[in-house]
C-alpha cells in the first residue's frame, strides 16, 4: 500500500512570515515603517509572542531594524524564496558548534571588510563600540555587541557570507545561548574586554590591514569561546 506523502505544515512563525511577505508585496507599508506591535499582530492574525519571534528572525537576517521610539522598519528585501529565512539551526547545532561556525566565517568577513568597507561603515561600527562602552545593562551591551558583528558582515561585500553570519548572530537569542551569554557578560571585566576587541578590529579595518583584521577577529572569538566553554582554541 502506497501511503500519501505527508506535507509539512507551516509553523506559526512561518505562517506569519508568509502573511508579512504578501502584505509587503501588496505595498502595505511603502516607506518601510511597520505598525506598532499590537496593531501588526492583529493585522497578521497572530499572537504578539509569535510576531516577536518572526521579527527576531528577520532582524537577525538584516531585513528589519528596531530602535527605541522609532519603531521597526524594513531596511532590506525579504529573502526570496522566503524559506531561506527558516532554517532551524538551534534544533541540530549546539552552542559550541555555532561558535566554531562563527570562527570559520567571521575572520574571513573581517578580512574582506578591511579591503571593501569605507568611512560610512567605520562610523556605524564606531557607534556600536561607543554604545557598548556606555551600556549600563547586560541587555543593552548584548544588543550593541551583536550589532557590531552584523554591521561588520554587511560591510564585507559578500552577501552569502553576510547572510550566514547574520543567521548565526540571530541564534544568540535562543534560550540556551542567552543563558550562557548572560553568565559570561556578568563576569567583571568581560564586557570591557569585548569592547576593546571590537575597537581593535575596527582599527585594522581603518588601516586597510586585512591580515590584522582577520587575526584580531579570530582572537576575539577564541576569547569568547574559552570564556563560554572553557574550550581549548579551535584550529581555524
Amino acid at each position: 500500500m502506497i501511503r500519501p506523502k505527508q506535507v509539512k505544515r507551516p509553523t506559526a512563525v512561518e505562517a506569519v512570515l508568509h502573511r508579512l511577505e504578501r502584505l509587503v508585496e501588496e505595498g502595505r507599508w511603502p516607506e518601510g515603517r511597520l505598525p506598532p506591535e499590537r496593531e501588526l499582530a492583529a493585522e497578521l492574525e497572530t499572537s504578539r509572542a509569535t510576531l516577536r519571534e518572526a521579527l527576531r528572525l528577520l532582524r537577525s537576517l538584516g531585513v528589519v531594524e528596531a530602535a527605541p521610539r522609532r519603531g521597526t522598519r524594513l531596511v532590506n528585501p525579504l529573502p526570496s524564496p522566503l524559506t531561506l529565512a527558516l532554517p532551524d539551526l538551534p534544533r541540530f547545532a549546539s552552542p559550541p558548534e555555532i561558535l566554531e561556525a562563527r570562527l570559520a566565517v567571521e575572520p574571513v568577513l573581517a578580512g574582506l571588510a578591511a579591503v571593501r568597507s569605507g568611512p560610512s561603515d567605520w562610523q556605524r561600527l564606531q557607534e556600536c563600540v561607543d554604545a557598548g562602552r556606555r551600556a549600563r545593562t547586560l541587555a543593552g551591551f548584548e544588543r550593541q555587541d551583536r550589532e557590531f558583528h552584523v554591521r561588520l558582515a554587511q560591510s564585507a561585500g559578500n552577501q552569502p557570507l553576510a547572510f550566514f553570519s547574520t543567521l548565526l548572530q540571530g541564534i544568540r537569542d535562543e534560550a540556551t545561548w542567552g543563558a550562557l551569554k548572560r553568565k559570561d557578560l556578568a563576569t567583571p571585566g568581560r564586557r570591557e574586554a569585548y569592547v576593546e576587541d571590537h575597537a581593535s578590529v575596527l582599527a585594522a579595518l581603518r588601516a586597510r590591514d586585512a591580515h590584522q583584521a582577520r587575526e584580531r577577529m579570530r582572537l576575539h572569538l577564541l576569547r569568547v569561546q574559552e570564556n563560554l566553554f572553557g574550550a581549548h582554541p579551535t584550529p581555524v
